[in-house]
This record gives structure tokens, sequence and C-alpha cells, in this order.
């Protein structure tokens, strides 16, 4: 159970002048666009995120109750859950995926990352700085001591994500992950297989990396 009080910074802004990003806690305001990421996206999702089979014309009464519930456990300091949102040219924000910082690590002061980006915002490496965003938060702002993830040794694009911010391998844990997938979900486009490779950082390896410094400097904390 995590036991660190500290809760993250409610946004995490960056902006070098070439990419702006948002990672802005969960809101109930965000939904709409959610719900239409969470659409748009549903052939990449239901490969590996079995929560996905369960998304369809009921996508925004299920991300409301989703979203209610995350807002109370950051309320009482147990899951933190962002949306990523890229600022585009004329000010506007526009919804790009989620990132989350969950209870799921068995040392009481470490949390585990999770993340999912929409569709047409893959390959832009988004995904890849808003990690790094959060990382930073985790171990400069709350004071964590280790961030682990994992994700299907089949699930290619995530384990991409995390070697490029430069997280350890930590081997593969078998049926770790989905080893019963809903009801006709291979037919769904279903891919895990349900082994998970684990990754961590603690802070003192952000000394062997070479994007920590960068992207500090163009990254603030603030609140809503």
């Amino acid at each position: 159970m995590f036991t660190n009080t500290q809760p993250p910074p409610e946004v995490l802004r960056y902006d070098d002048g070439r990419r702006r990003l948002l990672l802005r806690r969960s809101q109930l305001c965000d939904l709409p666009q959610l719900a239409d990421g969470v659409l748009d996206s549903l052939p990449e999702l239901r490969q590996f995120m079995p929560w996905a089979h369960m998304a369809g014309s009921s996508c925004l009464e299920a991300q409301t109750q989703r979203c209610q519930t995350l807002i109370q456990l950051w309320d009482v300091g147990r899951d933190f859950a962002f949306n990523l949102f890229v600022r585009q040219a004329d000010g506007s924000l526009r919804f790009a995926g989620c990132l989350g910082l969950h209870p799921r690590c068995l040392a009481n002061h470490g949390l585990e990352i999770g993340y999912w980006v929409r569709s047409d915002c893959t390959g832009q490496g988004l995904c890849t700085l808003a990690v790094k965003m959060a990382v930073l938060a985790g171990f400069q702002a709350m004071g964590l001591k280790r961030i682990q993830v994992g994700c299907d040794v089949a699930n290619e694009g995530s384990r991409r994500v995390i070697e490029k911010v430069g997280f350890i391998s930590e081997g593969i844990q078998r049926n770790m992950g989905e080893v019963d997938p809903p009801f006709d979900a291979v037919e769904r486009g279903w891919r895990g297989i349900g082994n998970t490779a684990s990754y961590a950082l603690i802070p003192t390896d952000l000394e062997r990396l070479d994007w920590p410094d960068s992207v500090a400097r163009h990254l603030h904390f603030e609140s809503l």
C-alpha cells in the first residue's frame, strides 16, 4: 500500500517553444474529449487494454464513472490520474491520452506508471515526453524512491517508450498480465499473451540519463 501522503502537482506543464504538453489532473470537464479519444482509438486500445473491450456506445457513461472514482482516489492520496493535452497553435488544448501514477508497487515508497495515447498522436514522441515529465514529478515533487512500469511483452510500442525513457529492465513476470481476456477479445483485436516485461527507475538512475536536465528546464509544476 502506498503510504507517501504527498500528491503530485495537479498540473505538469512543458513548453520548450516547439512542444507544448500539459498533464492535468483528471477532471469531469475533460470527459467529452476523453470519450472521443477512446472511441477514436479503440482498434489500438483493444490490442492490450482489457477495459477497451467494454467501451462502445456507453463510452461516455463508463468514462464518467471512472473519472468520478479517480477524482475520489486522488483526493485521498491513493491514485493519481492525469489527462494529456497538446496545446495547439491557436492556444486550444487537444486531448492526446492518459497517464497515471498507481499504487501497484509492493514498495510503500513507490508507484507504477501507466499510459496510453490516442491513435492519431502516436509516433510523435508525446508519450515518451509525458512519461519523462511524470518521472520527474514523482521523484522531485513527491519524493518517491521507485517508479515501476510494465507492459505485455507483445506490446512493442509501449516497450519502446519505456526504453527511450531509460527504465531498467527487471525481467519478465509470467502470467502477470491478462491471461484470460474478455469474451471474443481475440476476434476484436486482442494481442496480449499475459507475460509482463517489468522495468523500474530509482532516483540515482537519473544521473546516468541524458534527458532529465533538459526536460526539467522546460517543466513547471502548478495547481489547478
